[in-house]
């Protein structure tokens, strides 16, 4: 009975948090994608509320719940996630009458407009920069391609590719500017932009550029043989393609989506090639470390163990998870990564693994305990809701979709990922919004210079 009450109380949070959703968003249908709606559907609901409801039930699984044994961590996951799935969206909605936003009339409205050029017609003084760019992106991508777990698994040289890409990421001996600002960022970033000027002018050139920027993007996403980074970064391109052209097709969406879950699932027994065990168990790879466990439980795992090791085993960090803080002479203090080396001390020493990512009030908890959890979603809406204002009120251009999309791909990643460093201080949308304004700059100078320049000539 007690199992049967839970159910209705976890549907009803479900169906009203679904209504709160659509109330602040304007719409949640699934051919009329926005970063909003993705997080509902995937970040909160599959990612996160279907484990905590499971795992408050009983179904405990995964390998890494092994230190958690009392009830009471499950039913505090519970409450929790079920109180952000509640308050992210009722916290928006506050900022939208705030505001005097009307979402759906501001979505629609937007989804109207057309796309529209910079400087000329078809922005001649802006295909030459990203060019560039391109060529450019050819360079940094051998660049990061060099000693990474995707080069030498394909030349064979390294078993264990576990190992390989915690070191990898951990110990990346290169220049981090160039991996994660240009690399991870502001390259994919431009293949979005021109994603969308080949949707305006469907040309060769502009198709011949964009191929190019995603091949490369994908490789560079690809160098740590990492999951995420791939299929967030082509089902990103669904959000692009609704605000360009106003809808997807439903058959367009599940091919996709067959797409990058084949990919995972793929990417999986590539990565546990070496561990037997892991791949031939079916419930051991589907469900304890495999696809469909990682995917229910494994943003909660870190959530629950979080609840477990603050303040019990280890201080509360209190503020020192920012990231930008080692820049400044501070200490730095990771608690995703404090997490995993309770949890597997093991494998944290031998190379094996590194953080132990949650939902984004995991590591609000761990700095400031229960004040965290309760006013994380408050600043977490207003980020998303500001962003999402910024976008109605910028003009509808290729290089405005692009940043803006790159932005809340980031964020909407952020969920899943963190909290100090994807929401209050995100060096990446800092970095990347500078390099997108000097592309600009690039294409205004170019713009001032010949265009301009030649006006003033034939008017003279």
């Amino acid at each position: 009975m007690e199992q049967i009450g839970v159910s209705i109380i976890s549907l009803i949070i479900l169906a009203l948090s679904f209504y709160f959703f659509k109330v602040a968003n304007g719409t949640l249908s699934i051919n009329r994608l926005t970063p909003l709606s993705l997080i509902f559907y995937y970040n909160l609901v599959l990612l996160a509320y279907i484990g905590s409801y499971l795992m408050y039930i009983g179904i405990r699984v995964h390998t890494d719940l092994h230190l958690v044994q009392d009830d009471s961590y499950y039913l505090i996951t519970f409450l929790s996630v079920s109180y952000v799935l509640l308050s992210l969206p009722l916290f928006i909605i506050i900022f939208n009458k705030i505001w005097k936003v009307k979402p759906e009339e501001a979505f629609i409205k937007y989804l109207e407009r057309p796309l529209i050029s910079l400087f000329t017609k078809n922005d001649k003084y802006l295909y030459y920069p990203l060019w560039v760019i391109t060529l450019t992106s050819c360079v940094v991508m051998v660049y990061l391609l060099k000693d990474s777990p995707l080069l030498n698994f394909i030349l064979g040289k390294n078993t264990n590719i576990l190992e390989a890409r915690v070191i990898y990421t951990r110990n990346y001996s290169g220049s981090l500017i160039i991996k994660n600002t240009i690399g991870n960022a502001f390259i994919p970033l431009c293949s979005y932009i021109t994603y969308s000027y080949m949707k305006m002018f469907p040309n060769k050139k502009w198709k011949l550029m964009f191929i190019i920027l995603f091949t490369n993007s994908l490789l560079i996403y690809g160098t740590s043989m990492s999951k995420s980074g791939i299929s967030t970064y082509i089902l990103s391109f669904v959000l692009l393609k609704v605000l360009i052209e106003g809808k997807i097709s439903l058959k367009k969406l599940t091919y996709i989506s067959l797409i990058v879950i084949t990919f995972v699932i793929v990417m999986y027994m590539v990565v546990y090639q070496d561990n037997q065990e892991i791949i031939t168990d079916k419930e051991t790879f589907f469900f304890k470390s495999g696809p469909i466990g990682r995917i229910i439980f494994g943003q909660l795992v870190g959530f629950v163990n979080t609840l477990y090791i603050f303040p019990q085993l280890h201080p509360f960090v209190n503020g020192g998870d920012i990231a930008f803080l080692r820049f400044l002479g501070f200490d730095f203090l990771d608690s995703s990564r404090i997490v995993m080396s309770y949890v597997s001390p093991g494998a944290v020493e031998n190379g094996n693994a590194n953080v132990m990512n949650s939902i984004f009030i995991a590591e609000a908890y761990a700095n400031f305990g229960y004040l965290g959890i309760l006013f994380a979603p408050l600043i977490v809406a207003f980020i998303l809701h500001f962003f999402t204002l910024l976008l109605y009120k910028l003009p509808k251009t290729p290089i405005v979709l692009g940043w803006w999309i790159y932005v809340m791909f980031l964020l909407s990643n952020g969920i899943g990922g963190g909290f100090f460093s994807e929401f209050l201080f995100n060096t990446k949308i800092i970095g990347v919004s500078i390099l997108t304004i000097l592309l600009y700059i690039s294409g205004h100078v170019l713009f001032t210079i010949y265009d301009k320049g030649y006006n003033r000539l034939v008017k003279n």
